[in-house]
């Protein structure tokens, strides 16, 4: 299906719409277009089976609303492209469920020079993704993503998972809601380069679990924020090689008025930050993390790196692992204000969390 130079508009209305494509080569071209897809109060399926799938949008304008329905998305087997260059792409999820799934296929997704919204609003949002190769490139792009009221959940099994982010602007704001991101034996790499990043939680519940998987987070040249308010958030790490670098960036992470735990077990764990500015801020929360029979590092290298904690409950604990912190040609920081206890469990670990830098 190829649309040039026109206005598309398709309206689907208390309908039952079905869409299968097996064992076929499907191509969808939208170019220098104005594309819009409302679809309300109906149920839409999608499948595609054993086929190839490109969709492709080139200075268009792209808006696709789904309202009141139940929206289920599969792709199975599948080669899945999609390529959004020079557009504006937006889509909306209001009341709705919403489901996509991506098994045994190879998923792709760019934006290029795009301005690309997500808007996802008191719905129940789920995507699965299962032994695929998940690729999502955002360059010179504006991102943003929107969840509010909304249960969110987001599942990776089995598979090879990379999300890069080059010199954009890249947003996402979840709020009174539920956020939960599983990652299980599988592959998974985020970079972020030259491009500002913020993510803030606020009045949630978000919960992310990384489990027998080898997770990469890169930031490089880039500002990344990270902002956490009123919300309960768990990091989990199994068994898994976790590795997150920073270099040559800002990094802010704030915690407020939250409960915020991160536990690892039985994995590797290493966190690099390099020639950036650091700040993590802890404000009315409590504050755990939990480090068990695993090996945990963290380097700072010529960074300016602060950490304040004021009048919260921080605790951390360290059992039957090797933890090494260093610090190199850097300035370290860390401010504790009227915080009612500080437990750790070696003298290591003490001297970390408020005792003598030595």
């Amino acid at each position: 299906m190829t649309v040039t130079d026109s206005e598309w508009n398709m309206t689907v209305t208390d309908s039952e719409c079905n869409m299968t494509v097996t064992g076929s080569e499907w191509n969808m071209s939208v170019t220098d277009s104005e594309c819009n897809m409302t679809v309300t109060d109906s149920e839409w399926n999608m499948s595609v089976t054993d086929s190839e799938c490109n969709m492709t949008v080139t200075g268009s304008e792209w808006n696709m609303t789904v309202t009141d329905s139940e929206c289920s998305m599969t792709v199975t087997d599948s080669e899945c492209n999609m390529t959004v260059t020079d557009s504006e792409c937006s889509m909306t999820v209001t009341d709705s469920e919403w489901n996509m799934t991506v098994t045994d296929s190879e998923w792709n997704m760019t934006v290029t020079g795009s301005e690309w919204n997500m808007t996802v609003t008191d719905s129940e949002c789920s995507m699965t993704v299962t032994d695929s190769e998940w690729i999502m490139t955002v360059t010179d792009s504006e991102c943003n993503m929107t969840v509010t009221g909304s249960e969110c959940n987001m599942t990776v099994t089995g598979s090879e998972c990379r999300m890069t982010v080059t010199d954009s602007e890249c947003n996402m704001t979840v709020t009174d809601s539920e956020c939960n991101m599983t990652v299980t034996g599988s592959e998974c790499n985020m970079t972020v380069t030259g491009s500002e990043c913020n993510m803030t939680v606020t009045d949630s519940e978000c919960n992310m679990t990384v489990t027998d998987s080898e997770c990469n987070m890169t930031v490089t040249g880039s500002e990344w924020n990270m902002s956490v308010t009123g919300s309960e958030c768990s990091m989990t790490v199994t068994g898994s090689e976790c590795n997150m670098t920073v270099t040559d960036s800002e990094c802010n992470m704030t915690v407020t008025d939250s409960e915020c735990s991160m536990t690892v077990t039985d994995s590797e764990c290493n966190m690099s930050v390099t020639g950036s500015e650091c700040n993590m801020t802890v404000t009315d929360s409590e504050w755990n993390m939990s480090v068990t029979d695993s090996e945990g590092n963290m380097s700072v290298t010529d960074s300016e790196w602060n950490m304040t904690v004021t009048d919260s409950e921080c605790n951390m604990s360290v059992t039957g692992s090797e933890w090494n912190m260093s610090v190199t040609g850097s300035e370290w920081n860390m401010t504790v204000t009227d915080m009612s206890e500080i437990v750790g469990g070696r003298h290591g670990v003490m001297r970390l969390w408020g005792g003598d830098m030595e």
